[in-house]
């Protein structure tokens, strides 16, 4: 449908423009993979990291193919920089989630595993806030093991530590939802459309059945 509105035919310059589009995929994953890398290092260095990174081999030579691969990582990379702290910035803006959240419904048409990464990301963005919101008291700084400490004190504190930030979690949770709810949206219907569908499979599911030979 899309190559008919473009007055495109299956032949050579379709497939060049087809091809052409996975390459914009291909430099907007390197521009977001130096956006991410500059929450953690300097400009240079953050830009080394993403050329390396854009360079692996399978993401590059998928590239100049007309494949999921690359699509399916610029919109995930899209869906965790929009939802996610950045450095020197308050919590991401309401737009900013709602964004992210539509970026993360492109991933998962893209590459339906991608429900993983998007609930990654929500989980990333609500441990952010906690540690923001509950400054020195976040269940992370609560109770520390010692030096030297013997393997029992050290489940003890693990036990102790786990306990609070499920504490935490639990009284944070309307004030996440009401943040970060949107990103959930991704997922919940991902899981309707497999409930729907059957299966996780698009398309002629007898092509795509497990089997042991």
């Amino acid at each position: 449908a899309a190559a008919a509105l473009l007055g495109l035919r299956w032949d050579g310059g379709l497939l060049a423009f087809l091809r052409g589009l996975n390459v914009l995929y291909g430099a907007g994953c390197l521009l977001l993979l130096r956006r991410l890398f500059l929450r953690r290092m300097g400009p240079e260095k953050a830009a080394a990291h993403a050329l390396v990174l854009a360079m692996y081999p399978i993401h590059f030579f998928y590239t100049f193919l007309y494949y999921t691969d690359v699509g399916s990582l610029f919109w995930t990379l899209l869906t965790h920089h929009l939802a996610t702290l950045e450095r020197g910035r308050g919590f991401p803006s309401a737009g900013r989630i709602a964004g992210a959240a539509a970026a993360g419904c492109a991933a998962i048409a893209f590459r339906q595993t991608n429900a993983v990464w998007v609930m990654f990301t929500f989980g990333t963005a609500a441990l952010a806030d906690m540690e923001v919101v509950s400054g020195d008291e976040s269940w992370k700084h609560r109770r520390r093991a010692p030096d030297g400490a013997g393997a029992l004190h050290l489940v003890v504190v693990a036990v102790v530590v786990v306990g609070s930030f499920a504490l935490d979690l639990v009284r944070s949770l309307p004030r996440l939802l009401r943040r970060l709810g949107p990103l959930l949206l991704p997922p919940l219907l991902f899981v309707g459309f497999v409930v729907w569908n059957g299966s996780i499979v698009v398309g002629d599911h007898s092509n795509h059945q497990a089997a042991l030979r």
